[in-house]
């Protein structure tokens, strides 16, 4: 049977869980000062998601995840580990999105006709890179070194990939769809934005001619900004109207969260971090600010512009999880029937991450609907 997801509140059956990475692969930091740190948020990362993976499992949801890998460096640069497997992955219906298996998508991206069909692997293979190549990709894409092709090592994929396949699903290779930037309501789809007015809609619709497509101009992961968690019922922040949510979603109800409150440790290191990310009890760890700022630029969003409230994860649609409690959420939430179960996650201000980024649900039961008749 093909994976099919056709609303992300019917009853989970599949999951992908991210991952981190271990300390072993940690150990090549000279700085122990950051090293430290890093080991510590590994740690505590892959406890939560193990929390996070017993529940799935008291739920009859088969858990996959990434596969590990020997190396996490290209370069200078130090990939991020797949911790957020919904920035890279979609089913919608039983269409699967996802990228090439590999460390190259930048290069498939952009690559010239007459280039090599592979990028360079290393520093050897860039210097034979012919001159002119090196030319076009500092003077049109600003990429002067190697590690600039790189941002990520897909091949973590590889088992996710296998098991689509297995299943008989078709894959699109490097369309840039992913389920942070969609909403699957049965024979609709929302679309978020990454630009003001940005408008892909006529794309969206070629390339799902059998949905109504729309767009909401969240400038963002679509999942950091609003989450329609069952039929008639949506959490968002305060960046979308409710005029404009009343014209995408007539007759809804819409509950406003706060965004999340910010601490005087947090504000003390905003200057520092330009308020992308924070580790709690770490904002005098001078070596660490450092290191992260200058070596792991590709691991770290904004966190100071997520609201982790909206990031949520339905199991189906009675069950919901959560990693932070909110008594003015959880109250709708009883009137609609929905269970909350809440699963802390200690560092989603260094990842930037809740639960529905830091997962991905690749199959779940129940046909089509049409929730706009």
């Amino acid at each position: 049977m093909t994976c099919v997801v056709n609303q992300h509140w019917d009853q989970l059956t599949t999951c992908v869980v991210g991952r981190t990475y271990p300390n072993e692969l940690l150990s090549f930091i000279s700085d122990r000062n950051a090293r430290y740190v890093l080991e510590r948020i590994s740690n505590e990362t892959e406890q939560d998601l193990q929390n996070f993976i017993g529940l799935l499992e008291g739920f009859d949801v088969e858990v996959l995840r990434p596969v590990a890998v020997d190396t996490i460096q290209v370069g200078n640069k130090i990939l991020p580990p797949p911790i957020t497997p919904r920035d890279d992955i979609a089913v919608i219906g039983d269409k699967v999105f996802m990228p090439t298996t590999n460390k190259n998508s930048r290069w498939n991206d952009i690559k010239g006709e007459d280039w090599p069909e592979l990028p360079p692997a290393d520093d050897h293979e860039w210097q034979l890179l012919d001159s002119w190549i090196k030319q076009e990709l500092a003077n049109t894409y600003e990429i002067t070194k190697l590690e600039d092709l790189y941002y990520k090592d897909f091949s973590n994929y590889k088992n996710i990939e296998k098991h689509f396949l297995q299943h008989g699903n078709k894959i699109y290779y490097d369309r840039k769809i992913d389920s942070a930037m969609v909403s699957r309501i049965g024979k609709d789809l929302f679309f978020g934005t990454w630009e003001e007015n940005e408008d892909r809609l006529s794309e969206y619709q070629d390339l799902f001619p059998d949905y109504t497509c729309h767009i909401i101009d969240t400038q963002g992961h679509l999942d950091g900004v609003f989450c329609p968690v069952a039929p008639g019922l949506i959490v968002s922040n305060t960046e979308i109207s409710l005029k404009e949510f009343e014209s995408k979603f007539p007759g809804w109800e819409v509950v406003y969260i706060s965004p999340t409150e910010r601490s005087k440790e947090f504000v003390k290191l905003k200057a520092a971090t330009q308020g992308k990310w924070w580790v709690p009890g770490e904002e005098n760890n001078s070596d660490f600010t450092n290191f992260v700022n200058y070596m792991l630029g590709d691991w770290t969003g904004f966190c100071e512009e997520t609201t982790i409230g909206v990031n949520l994860f339905m199991l189906d649609q009675k069950n919901i999880v959560c990693s932070v409690e909110d008594d003015k959420v959880f109250r709708k939430f009883a009137e609609y029937g929905i269970e909350p179960h809440v699963v802390p996650f200690r560092h989603s201000n260094f990842w930037d991450s809740g639960w529905h980024c830091l997962t991905n649900d690749i199959d779940r039961k129940g046909s089509r609907n049409d929730y706009f008749v």
